[in-house]
């Protein structure tokens, strides 16, 4: 069972082996394991390098230097957070997260529209509202804002047809 460190410069597992590649970790994270004296680069584990064989792990390859567009990967110069206990040790490009702000999922109101005005429109709110998180983790940053825009424009729908509907059914009394 390993453990390992995600996007957002979490510990996290343990996991078996072969769950780690589903879990976003590539031949760039660290982890570890029982037994192990240090974190290491899962590619550089012997019995973890079946998993990370054919796989290019360059500088920059996912969109600039460090997770986050800053240098030097966790927390190096200008890396997610300023200085960690990692200290940028951990190299360049490693991990695919886009550089910038996660934009807001809108999840709230995806439900409250959901809940207060409109079943079906709010669902689909719901839906592209629970992409956002999971598209900016694994990258697409245009996809996740797209995801975004997509569940706020759902929940006002909703939210008018909910508001129009109480009126015509008031108005019908």
């Amino acid at each position: 069972m390993y453990y390992y460190i995600d996007n957002f410069n979490r510990q996290q597992g343990p996991v078996p082996a072969e769950q780690l590649t589903s879990r976003g970790v590539t031949g760039e994270s660290m982890v570890m394991k029982a037994g192990m004296s240090q974190w290491m680069k899962a590619k550089d584990v012997p019995e973890l390098s079946m998993y990370f064989s054919n796989i290019n792990y360059g500088q920059g390859q996912f969109g600039g230097q460090g997770q986050f567009g800053g240098q030097g990967g966790f927390g190096g110069q200008g890396g997610y957070g300023g200085q960690t206990p990692f200290n940028g040790q951990f190299g360049a490009g490693q991990f695919n997260n886009p550089g910038g702000m996660k934009p807001d999922n809108n999840m709230l109101w995806a439900i409250l529209s959901t809940v207060l005005c409109c079943i079906p429109l709010g669902a689909v709110a719901i839906y592209y509202a629970s992409q956002v998180d999971s598209r900016w983790a694994r990258g697409d940053a245009q996809g996740s804002e797209e995801a975004a825009q997509k569940a706020k424009t759902f929940a006002i729908v909703s939210a008018v047809c909910g508001l129009l509907g109480g009126f015509f059914l008031a108005v019908a009394q």
